[in-house]
């Protein structure tokens, strides 16, 4: 889980899958954007959040996850505020 700015981001994993939702927060109310279809099969490890400096001084919400049962693999994960979604980056 991390919070950026006055939404919440949420990325776990469920089985091998991950699925990921978000939380708008508004004057102390909270309204859950709908929870996306899980996605990146395999996945063996838990996700890490954190935040990603860009050389232009922006941040965004990234994500890395260990892939074992696929030979040893590291995903990293971008999260796009404009869609409500991760893309994998390709490896």
């Amino acid at each position: 889980m991390m919070v950026d700015g006055d939404r919440v981001i949420l990325l776990g994993r469920v089985g091998q899958e991950l699925q990921g939702f978000s939380i708008d927060m508004e004057k102390g109310v909270g309204r859950v954007r709908s929870p996306k279809q899980p996605f990146a099969s395999g996945i063996t490890g838990n996700p890490y959040l954190f935040l990603d400096a860009r050389a232009d001084g922006t941040q965004q919400v990234a994500a890395a996850v260990a892939v074992y049962a696929e030979s040893n693999k590291v995903l990293m994960l971008w999260y796009d505020h404009g869609t409500d979604d991760w893309s994998i980056l390709p490896s």
